[in-house]
C-alpha cells in the first residue's frame, strides 16, 4: 500500500521560518504490534479504511507499560548491549521525563517498577527476556536489591540516574549520544567524532512539555531533552550545554566516564542547536542568555504538543504515526513518549473526554493511510469517545 498524505504540510516554509536543517527521515525500530492490542472501538467502527488503531491499557500504570512492550516487537538494539529494556520510577514523572532519546537509541521500551521499587511478577518475568535492563531512577526509588534481582536473572544492569532530575536528564543525554552513535558507526564502538547535536529543553517541574520533545528529539540529529528551572537553565543543563556532561552528579562513575571521555574527545567541536519546548523552558533559555533555534509555545499543554508533533513533521523527522496519552496524569505519558521515539512518530496530549483540537488538527493534516496510532492508558484516563474521534479522523 502506498502512503498517501491527506493534506501535506508546509514544510519548505516552516524549515526557513525556523532555520533548522533537513536530517534523514525517520525510521521506526517497532516491527509491529500485536493484534490483540487493537483499540476494542475498532470492533463498533468501520475499520476497512481507518489506519491501524491500539490501545495499551491494563489495571494500572505498571500494567499499561507492561501491556506496551509484551504487545510490541522491539529489535535488538544494534550493540553489544543485546535487547535493552529501560525500567522507571511509577511514582514520579521526573526519572524518566528525558529518556525517550536513549529508548529510541537502543530500541528500548520503558518499563515501570511498583511503588515500592520492587517487580511486579509479570514485569520481573518481561525484564528476565532482555540482555540488559537500564534502569533511570535513583535507589531511592528503585532500590539495588531490585537489581540484584535482575542480576540474578542474568541480565545485565546498568543504572543512568543523578542526584537530581536535572543530573539525570543530563546523564541521559549522554548515554543516548553514546549509543546512537555505536549503533550507527558498526554497534562496537561510538563515531570518532560528532559534527552536530541539538537539545531540546523543556521544564523540570512537570511533565507534559519534556514528553512531547522526546519523540522529537530521539529523531533530531543526536538528540536529547535537557531540563530547566524556574526562569532558569540551572547549573547541570547550563554545563551540559556547553558539552560539560562530566559535571553531572550522583551517577556512578563506572557507567558515566566512558561516556563522557567520548563526547569530550568526539564533541569538541560539534556545533549545537537548541530547541525550548514550552514557554517555562523558553524563558529559562532568553534569561540565560541562550539563542534558541526554534521555540515551541502554546496556550496550554496540548498546543505545545501540538506545535512539536507539527513542526517535526514539516521538517521530515518524524513520520504521521502518533502515541496519545493523557495530559494530566504523566505515568501513561512516560511510557508513550519513549514509544513515540521507537515508532518514529510523535506524542500527542489529550484530555480524558475529547481530543483536543490541536491534537486533532495534527492528526486530520498529516495522518497517512498507513498510520499507526496508539492510545495509552484505560478510559478513566482516555475516553472511549476520544478513540472514536480518531477513528473519524483516521477514516479514509
Amino acid at each position: 500500500m502506498h502512503r498517501i498524505v491527506r493534506n501535506a504540510l508546509a514544510a519548505a516554509t516552516v524549515v526557513v521560518a525556523i532555520g533548522l536543517a533537513l536530517p534523514a527521515a525517520a525510521t521506526a525500530a517497532i516491527s509491529g504490534i500485536n493484534e490483540r492490542a487493537r483499540d476494542p472501538e475498532l470492533a463498533i467502527g468501520v475499520t476497512a479504511h481507518a489506519a491501524s488503531l491500539y490501545r495499551f491499557q491494563e489495571l494500572n500504570r505498571v500494567g499499561t507499560a507492561w501491556s506496551a512492550a509484551v504487545n510490541t516487537d522491539y529489535p535488538a538494539s544494534g550493540t553489544a548491549l543485546g535487547r535493552v529494556a529501560l525500567l522507571a520510577s511509577s511514582t514520579g514523572f521526573a526519572d524518566a521525563l528525558a529518556a525517550a532519546p536513549l529508548a529510541a537509541a537502543l530500541s528500548a521500551p520503558v518499563l515501570l517498577a511498583d511503588a515500592d521499587g520492587a517487580l511486579s511478577p509479570p514485569v520481573a518475568a518481561e525484564l528476565a527476556t532482555y540482555d540488559t535492563v537500564i534502569i533511570v531512577s535513583g535507589r531511592s526509588h528503585i532500590p539495588e536489591s531490585t537489581a540484584d534481582a535482575l542480576r540474578s536473572a542474568r541480565v545485565e544492569v546498568t543504572r543512568y540516574a543523578g542526584s537530581s532530575r536535572y543530573d539525570t536528564a543530563a546523564a541521559l543525554g549522554v548515554a543516548a549520544l553514546y549509543w546512537e552513535n555505536v549503533r550507527h558507526n558498526g554497534g562496537r564502538t561510538p563515531a570518532a567524532a560528532v559534527v552536530s547535536w541539538t537539545a531540546y529543553l523543556a521544564d523540570g517541574r512537570d511533565f507534559p512539555d519534556g514528553l512531547a520533545a522526546g519523540p522529537a528529539a530521539a529523531r533530531d540529529t543526536n538528540g536529547v531533552v535537557l531540563l530547566t528551572g524556574k526562569g532558569e537553565l540551572g547549573g547541570v543543563t547550563e554545563a551540559a550545554l556547553r558539552g560539560r556532561f562530566g559535571d553531572v552528579k550522583g551517577v556512578d562513575q563506572s557507567a558515566l566516564k566512558p561516556l563522557v571521555d567520548w563526547w569530550n574527545a568526539a564533541a569538541a567541536k560539534a556545533n549545537l542547536i537548541t530547541i525550548a519546548v514550552g514557554g517555562e523552558a523558553a524563558q529559562a533559555a532568553d534569561a540565560s542568555g541562550v539563542t534558541v533555534a526554534a521555540a515551541f509555545v502554546g496556550a496550554d499543554r496540548y498546543e505545545t504538543a501540538a506545535q512539536v508533533a507539527a513542526r517535526s513533521l514539516a521538517r521530515g523527522i518524524v513520520t504521521g504515526d502518533f502515541a496519545v496519552a493523557s495530559g494530566t496524569a504523566f505515568p501513561d505519558a512516560v511510557v508513550a513518549g519513549a514509544f513515540a521515539g521507537n515508532l518514529g512518530g510523535s506524542l500527542l496530549l489529550t484530555r480524558a473526554a475529547a481530543l483536543p483540537q490541536a491534537s486533532a488538527d495534527v492528526i486530520s493534516s498529516s495522518a497517512l493511510n498507513t498510520s499507526t496510532v496508539v492510545v495509552f492508558g484505560g478510559e478513566g484516563s482516555v475516553s472511549r469517545e476520544v478513540s472514536r474521534q480518531l477513528i473519524t479522523l483516521l477514516k479514509w
